[in-house]
């Protein structure tokens, strides 16, 4: 009977609610005198309406100006939020007029504001405090405030602020303080005097936001901060033209995934913090300093953890080191920095330790791949491809001790396979190091104590296969060491080097030079490698086969009667552990790359006028490790179906459009920079956009055009059969079921073979 009760009472409830639940109208020439529930008896103030309105009201607001501070006072149910809307979208348009707020829950729960446009509030555009809960702040334009939109106090969580385009505030776009489970989707932040996202966990840490698809751009500080907070989720988001993309203070267990962050000066910035967080499958690119700077001490305990990323064309690609432990760098592809990847420590401010760099691709970068600094420790460099370097090393070490560099393949570079200053304790252990312009292994400054075991070093051009300087001792057993330019080992000065089990046929100067010490056995035959393996494997009947000896703890595990010479075990799967797969998942839909022409449309969609900036952006990419001609470029004509000026920004030189409608805006793709044109309307009122056209002055070729959500699902695709050149045209609006939303189109012009990097 009691559950009988129970249920009839929550009945009775359900259906109070719904016979209480009404529909309520404000516009500018209303009156607060009337009831509201039509047009005709419509409210005047908006802040009347919110003092009435309860669970499952709508309160519908005309366009116009609404000059007050409107404060919610009624929570809604979880099955019957409040709802505040505007007739259209950024029609209504509350002007705080150096009130504190536009709009104001304090305690509130369960409400929706969507569609207006709120400026100039003394403290933030829409500010939410103490247990408000479970709102939802969707499609609105915050300008022109001191923060955009403010979450405060422990309890205000699980709020959602998705599609608004927040700009222009003084202080953050989003200011987040104290405040645990929000969630931040699908927002454009642009040009905020401060900063894109703060989360501020000062005295009480805030925790656990999710950070989903936004485009924040441009906002003259950061991109999005964090400061004593933890426990956040970082996917999608394109944040680009900060001082710093990502900040960090006092800040751990973080997954930052799938992001595209360029042309900051730094792309990621701790300052402090970053225990446990992941760093992973992330496009870092083109940033003036850094793609990663992470020094200062990690808050917090755990391995930090950069894997899978894309880095290339920033000054320095990683930077870390002081104070920084326990960290894994794994499965990147870090190509055309500068600097490729850097680790080290410093006297004064504390050393780091215990650093694992492995399988990654570390090529092309100007002045080294990897180096090692002072005061680092334990460093374990493992399974890498290391080649290509413009100017300098592949492997730089100027390290205190333990330096582990083994399995790696170090070739092509324009100095040194690796050099070693000092470092002493350094092992260099199963490495295939060849073709770089001058030495494959150079040790300096009493680099004491090296051990050079199982290498393959071969074909360095114009140096020996190993050179110890000043002084440096070591040993040396079990290495192939073959047809180097000059010897294969020179040993100058008065270290002690211990030569064993290597074979050193072929090298034009001569197998050795200098006071070595022969520990026997050392032969000097070709050793017959296997053309399959790239001639970098012995064959089964080659004479380094069986002739090693056994290193305890190095060589273990063998097949034979005794360890072969080399690198590698005969027989062996050639580099079976090397050459990962990296990149984004599904980064702002899919990145691609080595392709004639990449155009990428970001649309909105939008039922109604739109009244803010950073609208659509292009960006043209092309990879100048190609070289193209004007007959396999051509010039690419792009055509938006909008009606007013346009901004186009190429390289910080703007260049402007004022052609109503704007029918085409023309570049020239050979005489793009490397990495981006952005567009952007300047002007207000975006009328629809239904249509995507493009004028192809290209000889007959296949194009595809394909259009993405933001998290990269395909939802249309339209594949080119010999296109013409000539005018060709992709419409939206035949797609019936697309929802107004913002989307990824891109147009590929596919000439032979290109990579596709998912």
């Amino acid at each position: 009977m009691r559950n009988f009760l129970s249920q009839i009472i929550f009945f009775i409830l359900i259906l109070n609610n719904l016979s209480l639940a009404e529909n309520y109208y404000v516009r500018t020439n209303g009156s607060n005198i009337l009831n509201g529930t039509s047009w005709g008896q419509a409210w005047k103030t908006i802040g009347y309406a919110a003092s009435n309105a309860g669970p499952g009201d709508v309160v519908t607001v005309s366009n116009g100006i609404y000059n007050e501070q409107v404060s919610v006072k009624s929570n809604g149910l979880p099955d019957n939020y409040i709802i505040f809307r505007s007739l259209q979208r950024n029609g209504s348009i509350i002007n705080a007029q150096s009130r504190d707020y536009g709009f104001y829950l304090d305690g509130i729960s369960y409400s929706k504001i969507e569609g207006f446009k709120i400026k100039k509030a003394m403290n933030a555009g829409i500010f939410l405090t103490n247990v408000s809960e479970t709102n939802l702040i969707v499609k609105n334009a915050v300008c022109s405030n001191n923060s955009g939109i403010k979450i405060s106090g422990a309890w205000a969580s699980n709020n959602y602020i998705m599609t608004n385009c927040i700009w222009s505030n003084q202080f953050y776009g989003i200011y987040i303080f104290q405040a645990d489970y929000n969630k931040i989707i699908s927002n454009q932040i642009v040009m905020n005097r401060y900063g894109g996202i703060m989360t501020d966990g000062t005295g009480n840490p805030s925790r656990h936001m999710y950070i989903i698809n936004n485009l924040i751009y441009s906002n003259i500080s950061t991109g999005i901060s964090f400061d004593w907070s933890d426990y956040h989720y970082i996917y999608g988001n394109r944040i680009q033209r900060h001082s710093e993309g990502i900040f960090f203070n006092n800040t751990s267990t973080v997954t930052i995934d799938s992001n595209w962050i360029k042309h900051n000066n730094y792309g990621f910035h701790f300052n402090s913090g970053g225990a446990s967080t992941t760093i992973s499958r992330n496009i870092i690119c083109s940033n003036a300093l850094f793609g990663i700077n992470y020094t200062w001490p990690a808050s917090g305990s755990g391995f930090t953890t950069i894997s899978q990323n894309l880095i290339f064309s920033n000054t320095t690609g990683i930077n870390t080191g002081i104070r920084v432990n326990d960290c894994y760098i794994k499965y990147n592809k870090i190509y055309r920095n500068k600097y490729g990847l850097q680790v080290s420590g410093s006297v004064i401010l504390g050393d780091g330790e215990d650093y694992y760099i492995t399988g990654n691709e570390i090529c092309s970068n100007s002045v080294y791949g990897i180096r090692i600094g002072e005061y680092i420790t334990n460093v374990y460099i493992k399974s890498n491809l290391i080649h290509g370097t413009n100017q300098g090393y592949g492997i730089y070490l100027k390290s205190f001790d333990d330096v582990s560099i083994r399995e790696n393949r170090i070739y092509n570079n324009k100095q040194y396979g690796i050099y070693a200053f000092q470092s002493p304790g350094s092992m260099m252990n199963r490495n295939l190091i060849y073709n770089n312009l001058s030495t494959g292994i150079k040790l300096t400054n009493l680099a004491t104590d090296i051990r050079i075991f199982n290498n393959t070093l071969s074909g360095n051009k114009s140096g020996d296969g190993v050179l110890w300087l000043n002084s440096s001792s070591g040993t040396m057993y079990n290495n192939i060491i073959i047809s180097n330019a000059g010897y294969g080992i020179n040993q100058t000065g008065s270290g002690n080097v211990v030569v064993a089990y290597n074979d050193l046929f072929g090298n034009v100067l001569g197998p050795t030079n200098g006071n070595l010490i022969w520990g026997g056995r050392n032969i000097f035959e070709f050793p017959f490698l296997d053309s399959t393996t790239s001639f970098t494997i012995a064959t089964p009947s080659s004479p380094v086969v069986d002739r090693g000896t056994n290193i305890p703890g190095i060589t273990d595990g063998f097949s034979g009667t005794a360890p072969d010479i080399g690198w590698k075990e005969s027989p062996y799967t050639y580099l079976d552990n090397m050459a990962p797969v990296v990149g984004p998942d599904k980064p702002p839909g899919e990145y691609v790359e080595d392709l004639d022409v990449k155009l990428e449309a970001f649309l909105d969609f939008s039922k109604t006028t739109m009244d803010y900036s950073a609208k659509i952006f292009i960006d043209v990419h092309r990879d100048d490790v190609y070289q193209y001609s004007k007959t396999n470029m051509g010039i690419v004509d792009i055509h938006f179906d909008i009606g007013y000026k346009y901004t186009i920004r190429y390289f910080g030189r703007d260049f402007f459009f004022n052609t109503s409608p704007l029918t085409t805006a023309e570049y020239d793709i050979l005489k793009a920079p490397l990495e981006d044109i952005a567009v952007y309307p300047t002007l207000v009122n975006v009328n629809r956009v239904n249509k995507v056209s493009f004028v192809y002055r290209e000889r007959k070729n296949d194009l595809d055009i394909r259009i993405f959500t933001l998290r990269g699902d395909l939802v249309k695709e339209i594949k080119g059969a010999n296109f013409l050149n000539g005018s060709h045209e992709c419409d939206i609006a035949e797609i019936d079921f697309l929802p107004p939303g913002q989307y990824i189109v891109k147009i590929e012009n596919k000439k032979g073979l290109f990579y596709i990097i998912k």
